[in-house]
């Protein structure tokens, strides 16, 4: 039960990155040029897969549409968290739950850019993929495996 707790807060934390990431970097049209900015974009929507909920900002106001964007990611993410605490009962659950991850969010990457390899941002899919790694790191070594 332990595992799966610590698993669950780990990912539900790690949840709240591409919500900063965006708040550092808002508004996006004034932080960089063409290039950054466009990689800053695809890596917040791979780590905050949840923000398309934010439209409803156009009924319930900006406010509102935030907080019901980022809680439904941390969701997104403790229940993921779950699932991993309850199959990494050993390391190579850990490792299996990594890959599915990983095929997933390339999955996202790819329909965000229209299923289309020349509109793929590659660095922003690798630098997520990075950064899920990092979070199951951090729930592997939390937990002790």
């Amino acid at each position: 039960m332990r595992i799966v707790t610590i698993s669950a807060l780990v990912f539900s934390a790690s949840a709240l990155l591409g919500p900063l990431i965006r708040l550092v970097t808002y508004p996006p049209a004034n932080v960089s040029p063409g290039a950054v900015n466009n990689f800053i974009y695809d890596l917040v929507f791979l780590l905050w897969p949840m923000q398309s909920l934010a439209v409803m900002e156009v009924n319930t106001g900006r406010t509102v549409a935030v907080v019901v964007a980022v809680a439904a990611n941390i969701l997104l993410f403790g229940i993921i968290g779950l699932a991993v605490g309850i199959s990494a009962s050993r390391h190579f659950g850990f490792v299996v739950a990594y890959l599915l991850v990983c095929v997933l969010v390339s999955i996202l990457a790819l329909w965000g850019a229209g299923f289309s390899f020349a509109h793929l941002n590659a660095f922003a899919l690798i630098a997520a993929l990075v950064v899920y790694g990092a979070t199951f790191w951090a729930t592997a070594r939390a937990v002790g495996r």
